[in-house]
């Protein structure tokens, strides 16, 4: 299916508590939403969230490649297997790969994991970060 439209929406959303990293501390998660809508009214949504101190580049660059790419977008018969030829930031390219994913799943009537795999579980265990030793003994029990 052909992309019609193509936008981006940017998030920030405060941390609980800060997350202690070498790079330093990080008080708030911010991203990207991108949003694909193609011919037959269908969209998709992909996330673009480099994490600060571990993304080869941030968030204003990640950005910009993206909205560098969006116009082109317009028109196109994209499909995911087509990222990789874009060359595109990787958080970018994540985003873009996940929005066609989640597009042709909703277009299917299944999640993104059904999609890529028929077995996949309804529901998957999820891990988290943790802080101190006493905090992974808790999450543990």
């Amino acid at each position: 299916m052909k992309l019609v439209e193509a936008s981006l929406t940017p998030y920030a959303l405060p941390l609980r508590r800060p997350l202690a990293t070498a790079a330093g501390l990080i008080n708030r998660r911010e991203g990207l939403v991108l949003r694909l809508v193609t011919e037959d009214g269908v969209e998709g949504l992909g996330e673009c969230a480099p994490l600060p101190g571990f993304s080869v580049l941030d968030l204003p660059g990640h950005r910009l490649a993206l909205e560098r790419l969006l116009p082109q977008l317009r028109g196109l018969e994209l499909h995911p297997g087509d990222v990789p030829a874009l060359n595109l930031p990787p958080a970018a390219a994540f985003a873009l790969e996940l929005a066609l994913w989640d597009n042709e799943g909703r277009r299917r009537g299944l999640s993104v994991a059904r999609l890529l795999r028929p077995d996949a579980a309804a529901v998957v265990a999820c891990s988290r970060l943790v802080r101190t030793a006493e905090e992974a003994v808790a999450a543990q029990a």
